[in-house]
């Protein structure tokens, strides 16, 4: 079992999404950097490492 404060939400579902394979790490990244951020370029930034995940 994994437990965490609540301290830090949006890195260490990233960190799961990681060390668990989920997705990969530039999805994870940009995931992490969109959500940390909020911004319109960071979520096409977020598609495209998707997108490339996606079609591995």
């Amino acid at each position: 079992m994994t437990t965490a404060s609540g301290i830090q939400p949006v890195a260490f579902t990233a960190e799961v999404m990681r060390v668990t394979g989920l997705v990969s790490n530039p999805v994870a990244d940009a995931w992490e950097h969109l959500y940390r951020t909020g911004g319109a370029e960071q979520y096409g930034a977020y598609v495209a490492a998707a997108n490339t995940w996606a079609e591995g």
